[in-house]
């Protein structure tokens, strides 16, 4: 199945490198065992169990369209202890303490968010457009690819369309000594791992002036029938 489980976003591209701009965030209100992305659950949201392999990251991935989550609680002295989440800018969510093994967790999914964009702060949406200096063949062939196109959907779709036409996917790393990776990848090589691809689409969108991030995460899953279950692979 085609699902996309999102984890951590980057919001600044700085020297062929992106990083996340810290932020302390804010909880993500608890009700009973579950916590508040948008609204409690209702009886007919999609239910999806994630089983989540210890990672170094205490991220949370989650399918678009989360309404809420049910995490289970820590075990303090014999007693349990709702754990703490937080709501990071970018859409980032990470739970509080330690797990011993997998990360067992559900995440409930509102049909009525699916699709629709996350509202931006004037400071987030300014920070979303930031684009390296130098960069003003990247610019040009992102207005070239683009066209007389306004709309960002449109502008996106015409981009990975660009992308997946023009640029060849490999895992050898190209020749980057001295230079910038994004214009190696785009200009000389045309071909690349799965950051450059994301990497140029993100920089090409905000050369648009269109808001965009980074996103690692978990695309496409396998049918285990011995399990019952869906493997989501590294």
């Amino acid at each position: 199945i085609p699902i996309r489980l999102r984890g951590t976003s980057f919001d600044s591209y700085r020297e062929g490198r992106w990083s996340r701009t810290h932020s302390s965030g804010e909880p993500v209100r608890p009700q009973g065992e579950d916590h508040l992305v948008h609204r409690p659950r209702k009886l007919d949201d999609d239910v999806f169990e994630i089983i989540l392999d210890p990672m170094e990251e205490a991220v949370l991935f989650l399918p678009s369209g989360t309404v809420s989550v049910q995490i289970p609680p820590t075990i303090r002295a014999g007693r349990r202890v709702p754990r703490k989440v937080m709501r990071k800018p970018g859409h980032d969510f990470r739970y509080h303490g330690t797990v011993e093994g997998p990360l067992t967790y559900k995440a409930y999914v509102g049909k009525e968010l699916l699709g629709i964009s996350e509202a931006l702060s004037e400071e987030l949406r300014q920070s979303y457009v930031e684009v390296p200096p130098d960069y003003e063949d990247v610019a040009l062939l992102a207005q070239q690819v683009a066209g007389e196109m306004t709309d960002p959907s449109a502008q996106a779709q015409s981009i990975e369309r660009f992308l997946r036409s023009s640029m060849r996917y490999t895992l050898d790393q190209p020749d980057t000594r001295g230079k910038d990776p994004l214009h190696v990848f785009l200009f000389d090589a045309k071909a690349g791992h799965c950051e450059y691809f994301s990497t140029a689409m993100a920089i090409m969108m905000r050369s648009l002036g269109v808001p965009a991030r980074n996103v690692t995460g978990f695309v496409g899953a396998d049918f285990n029938p011995y399990g019952n279950y869906y493997a989501v692979r590294n």
